[in-house]
């Protein structure tokens, strides 16, 4: 009888070990990337591009780079983000460019911010990530024509290096800031040194409005 008694209690252990083994590596896998409280800020300039509301409650900086596919998923992340809270949220954008891990990165920085003294940065950023696979000299042309810039201004702009001036100017601050990688993400006074999930960033975006 204790024979039999062991013999049934044993793949009984077996299994339940099994099942908190593959908990355990669910709850892993799965733990959101957590923020960590920042006492250094990065500055809103005039010429920073911004979407949402100028004086939104919560402020989000990110440091990106048009051929980073992890800036690409936040850039869905950050769009959920902005049609769940509209106005009560601002993002601003500020470039870094790896360029030693993406050749393209400082060219599409170029055209976007080519694009944004025709007013239409947004428009043309996100075309930049929804063609990420495309990114080069005959796409930011393209873009361009799609949204109806002017083909010679965007052309000037783009042969004149003007546009460096902003993006050295973000990637200065954020190397005074200890960006090294992207994207690197501030929400109100925490950041995040990898791209989050909608769950973790609104829960974080909702607990900063309820203060």
């Amino acid at each position: 009888m204790e024979n039999k008694k062991h013999n049934w209690l044993l793949p009984l252990l077996v299994a339940l070990a099994a099942i908190v083994l593959i908990g355990f590596t669910w709850w892993t896998i799965s733990i959101p990337t957590t923020p960590n409280l920042s006492t250094r800020f990065p500055t809103v300039h005039l010429t920073d591009p911004v979407r949402g509301g100028q004086d939104a409650q919560v402020t989000i900086v990110e440091y990106s780079d048009f051929q980073c596919e992890f800036c690409q998923t936040w850039h869905t992340v950050a769009q959920q983000i902005l049609d769940k809270y509209g106005d009560k949220v601002r993002l601003v954008w500020k470039d870094f460019p790896l360029t030693d891990l993406h050749p393209e990165a400082k060219a599409a920085a170029e055209a976007a911010r080519c694009a944004q003294q025709q007013f239409a940065f947004w428009e043309y950023h996100d075309q930049l990530f929804a063609r990420q696979s495309e990114l080069g000299t005959a796409l930011y042309t393209d873009i361009a024509q799609d949204l109806g810039l002017d083909a010679q201004a965007f052309t000037r702009c783009r042969g004149s290096g003007d546009a460096d001036t902003f993006i050295t100017q973000s990637q200065q601050e954020g190397v005074t800031l200890g960006v090294s990688g992207t994207p690197t993400i501030y929400v109100g006074q925490y950041i995040f040194k990898e791209a989050p999930s909608f769950s973790t960033v609104d829960s974080l975006v909702s607990s900063l409005l309820s203060e």
